[in-house]
């Protein structure tokens, strides 16, 4: 497989650090800062949203410093092929938590436990063959049966647990 370069998103200023640590690792990867809150980002752009997509559907793997929940809803449109699909990560603003979203079949846990590795954190991976065993699949498939919310809060809500607290819990 081969893999592109990916793009490191940024929508604050107290990520940037961060963002520079997760740089080493992909040394290519160019840094995108929200214009008029990121200085020092080698580019900038002027709406997350339409960044994020347009990075998405050029098969571009994206490493986004923000909650995880914001990343699912911007690109929630354009999930339509689990094959087709690049590496979406998480890391929190902090370096504290990799939660890989997207891209299963693009290398995203790789990539996850490679960023966690520079950032000294564990890889939040929840996927059934590379967690512990049958929990990946426990989760999510209790996704579709929630009645407190929809799956795509159910979602973010396991990703925000997961991140924060490095439990997957079925």
């Amino acid at each position: 497989m081969t893999q592109s370069t990916p793009a490191i998103v940024i929508l604050g200023q107290g990520s940037l650090a961060t963002a520079r640590r997760v740089q080493q690792v992909y040394p290519a990867a160019q840094i995108h800062g929200l214009a008029g809150r990121v200085e020092g980002a080698d580019c900038s752009y002027q709406e997350f949203g339409a960044t994020l997509r347009a990075l998405y559907q050029q098969d571009t793997p994206i490493i986004d410093l923000c909650a995880a929940g914001i990343v699912i809803r911007t690109l929630a449109p354009l999930l339509l092929e689990k094959g087709a699909e690049p590496a979406v990560l998480a890391v929190a603003e902090d370096g504290s938590a990799v939660v890989p979203l997207l891209g299963g079949l693009g290398g995203v846990n790789v990539m996850a436990r490679e960023i966690a590795a520079a950032l000294q954190v564990a890889a939040a991976i929840t996927t059934t063959t590379t967690a512990r065993a049958g929990s990946g699949s426990k989760l999510w498939a209790n996704a579709g049966n929630c009645t407190e919310c929809s799956w795509v809060e159910h979602v973010c809500r396991t990703a925000t647990t997961i991140a924060t607290t490095g439990v997957i819990a079925a």
